[in-house]
């Protein structure tokens, strides 16, 4: 696999859960259905992934797994983003957290974006809609683990100043994060026509959508459940927060929803 491959979700990782009919090419017969059920089962069973455990250590577990497709030929969202995190660890030569805080939060003032919440802010941590946040979402204590699939908690204002970054080319009030070719490149379809899309809703031609480096595109004015003009980008989070961004109109959406993992309620 690339580092393309990990950022347009074609590396062959994937997720525990299995969200999915029947993608819009791929599956020939109900063995092939089996077979990658069952690689979704062991990447719930063997991957090592805590909050008490670092990146390395779950990158680790996932090398110890097989792939679920070759790498390239299908899209499949997974834990590619994962692998990433620790490709910009070792490249960097800093814990994900610091290099994020220094490339990204420090310059755009996002000053209340991490992976806790400090004592002297918990008084505005939302509720969770749970009972109470599984271990891995615990966000009142500092982590091990440093994601770059999920685990940053934030606030709309701070989260806007990404967006507005991104509206802008990669820069925000005269500081440059990203090139303007760097921004294109991930808002372009990443997708060559042969790559399959394989589980969920949310990427190809019935959602509307392809994908970039990153994000979700919208194609078709019609289908998609992305707001905006044709060439809008977006994702969602785990416990529903969602962005989208429209470079057509220069219009930024960010909803900060909180509810139940798995609950649909987006």
């Amino acid at each position: 696999m690339t580092v393309r491959d990990l950022l347009r979700h074609t590396s062959g990782l994937i997720y525990p859960e299995l969200d999915f009919a029947y993608p819009e090419r791929g599956l020939a017969d109900a063995s092939a259905d089996f077979g990658i059920r069952t690689i979704h089962g062991l990447y719930g069973l063997r991957a090592v992934r805590r909050r008490d455990t670092t990146l390395a250590e779950f990158v680790s577990s996932l090398a110890r797994l097989p792939l679920a497709h070759e790498p390239g030929e299908v899209h499949e969202y997974g834990w590619s983003v994962e692998v990433l995190s620790r490709v910009v660890e070792v490249a960097s030569g800093q814990p994900f957290d610091r290099f994020l805080e220094s490339r990204i939060f420090g310059p755009l003032h996002m000053v209340d974006t991490g992976f806790f919440v400090p004592k002297e802010k918990l008084d505005r941590l939302v509720d969770s809609p749970m009972p109470e946040r599984p271990p891995i979402w615990d966000v009142t204590t500092p982590p091990k683990l440093f994601s770059g699939d999920g685990g940053l908690v934030s606030t709309a204002p701070d989260y806007l100043r990404f967006c507005q970054m991104l509206l802008n080319g990669g820069e925000l009030d005269g500081v440059r994060v990203l090139s303007p070719h760097a921004v294109k490149q991930m808002t372009t379809n990443a997708l060559p026509s042969g790559v399959t899309i394989f589980g969920g809703d949310e990427v190809g031609a019935r959602a509307g959508t392809t994908f970039g480096l990153g994000f979700a595109i919208r194609t078709d004015p019609v289908q998609s459940w992305i707001p905006g003009a044709v060439g809008s980008f977006s994702w969602a989070g785990h416990w529903s927060t969602y962005f989208w961004i429209d470079p057509a109109e220069q219009l930024i959406g960010v909803q900060m929803v909180q509810t139940t993992p798995g609950s649909k309620g987006r």
